[in-house]
């Protein structure tokens, strides 16, 4: 599971494969923080997961937005595992997102699930 769409960082790279990375989680504080890694395709994701061209983004989902998408009554009625509501969150939450250097005109709601 991950996210396609076609990203050019400012240092020319262009990749157009996205990846949860880095997930903090605390049900305690109802916080989940985590960080979409660029690829350039499917094939660098998985013979170098270490190795993304970047990251573009934090996404920080807490407190009523938390319990909207990753209780545990939503992750049971959404039907799918955690890693798959984090994609959700991303492509239905742009509010969530913290783009990061100078990609202010992503739209990471238009993203694909691949």
């Amino acid at each position: 599971m991950a996210l396609q769409l076609n990203i050019t960082l400012p240092n020319g790279a262009s990749g157009d494969y996205l990846r949860v990375t880095n997930v903090e989680w605390n049900r305690l504080a109802s916080v989940c923080v985590f960080q979409l890694a660029l690829y350039l395709n499917e094939a660098q994701a998985d013979t170098a997961p270490r190795f993304p061209l970047g990251i573009v983004a934090q996404v920080r989902v807490d407190r009523d937005k938390f319990e909207q998408y990753l209780s545990n009554q939503a992750i049971a009625a959404a039907s799918h595992n955690i890693i798959a509501q984090l994609y959700a969150i991303t492509r239905a939450e742009p509010g969530c997102i913290t783009l990061l250097g100078s990609l202010r005109d992503i739209d990471l709601t238009t993203a694909t699930d691949v």
